[in-house]
């Protein structure tokens, strides 16, 4: 008895290490389950050659997306196009998700890091309501990581993506040259650019607040740009205009 009981344990971490180095599950759609089968359909996730939905999650009012490229810039137009096939669909169908439904469409490299991500605006986001922006289904900020993205901070004429806030984080010890910011040109109806920059010590950086607006401007002049600010009292984050 002793002997099968030891045995058990070994079997069991044996399944585990070739689960994880079989092959990945993708969600697809014969396995997706949703809520919202006009909306997968309409917004293409399962019709790019390019795109791999890891994960998607219905909670409550919160729908989450997990999509994964291949194939560099190909790919990342795909998912760029499936965004804004959401919002094209969001303004024929006003009604169609329930009032403060939050959408997250998450960009993922293989590696599981998270390089980007597309988000709407609901009622009780405090930055919505410092921005002036209207809650409602439509993806209205992209955050992007300027450390680790790559396809996402190269300049490319076929990329269009109708979004009013951009969100970028940053950690170095000093803030991003003018070429990082040349992809910008992407979001000709940008509004709005947030900045989160920190040092290595994920402190807020302190940088050259006027010739980082000065890059931006070069690109969006008519953006508003902001720094995130930490208010010690409330032990909260804020807005602060910098053009």
């Amino acid at each position: 008895m002793t002997r099968k009981f030891c045995i058990i344990p070994i079997l069991i971490i044996l399944l585990a290490i070739l689960s994880a180095c079989g092959p990945r599950s993708y969600v697809n759609r014969f396995n997706i389950k949703t809520s919202y089968k006009e909306w997968v359909k309409e917004i293409g996730l399962f019709s790019h050659k390019n795109i791999k939905v890891k994960n998607y999650e219905e909670d409550g009012n919160e729908i989450t997306v997990s999509l994964e490229y291949d194939n560099g810039l190909v790919g990342y137009e795909e998912l760029c196009d499936i965004v804004n096939k959401h919002n094209k669909f969001v303004e024929n169908n006003s009604d169609y998700f329930k009032p403060d439904t939050s959408i997250f469409i998450i960009n993922e490299y293989a590696s599981e890091q998270n390089i980007s991500n597309f988000g709407n605006f609901t009622s009780d986001d405090s930055f919505a309501l410092e921005l002036g922006r209207d809650s409602n289904a439509k993806i209205q900020c992209m955050t992007i990581d300027l450390n680790d993205a790559t396809c996402e901070k190269d300049k490319d004429d076929n990329i269009a993506l109708d979004i009013p806030v951009i969100s970028l984080g940053y950690k170095g010890m000093e803030a991003p040259h003018a070429e990082m910011y040349e992809f910008l040109s992407e979001f000709k109806n940008a509004e709005q650019i947030i900045l989160y920059y920190c040092d290595t010590d994920n402190n807020l950086l302190v940088f050259d607040k006027n010739e980082t607006c000065k890059y931006i401007k070069n690109i969006l002049p008519n953006v508003e740009i902001y720094t995130e600010v930490l208010d010690d009292q409330q032990n909260e984050y804020h807005l602060e205009r910098l053009d």
